[in-house]
């Protein structure tokens, strides 16, 4: 009995596990805007580049080169410290992980996962 229950236990583990990971639906900035009805309660994956951090902490602005898209990136939902690792190194590029929304002609994710793919180096003078 107690087989039965953990082997149906890992089963439902496992398949949570694979869809949480390949869940995420790569986002063309260009074909949002477009219809945005498309996207509508998905989760995205957007790899871009950083322009402006909120002086909070809690946002974050991405520039998609392919679209040529601004994007808001809201960080509330991530760790303190996930936050302060993005806000306190000189990041280049990102790739965000969320559920985006279309608010008054812009796009808006709302970040579950944030991570940095480029840092500039620091030089000593």
């Amino acid at each position: 009995m107690t087989t039965a229950i953990r082997f149906c236990l890992f089963i439902v583990l496992l398949s949570s596990a694979t869809f949480a990971n390949g869940s995420y639906v790569n986002l063309d900035a260009a074909d949002f805007i477009n219809r945005p009805e498309a996207y509508e309660g998905r989760i995205v994956k957007v790899t871009a580049q950083v322009c402006a951090i909120g002086a909070d902490g809690t946002t974050l602005q991405v520039f998609e080169p392919i679209g040529k898209v601004l994007i808001d990136v809201n960080l509330s939902q991530l760790k303190k410290s996930e936050r302060a690792t993005l806000t306190s190194r000189p990041i280049l590029r990102v790739v965000v992980y969320g559920r985006a929304e279309l608010k008054n002609g812009r796009i808006k994710i709302d970040a579950q996962k944030v991570d940095p793919q480029a840092s500039i180096r620091m030089q000593k003078p």
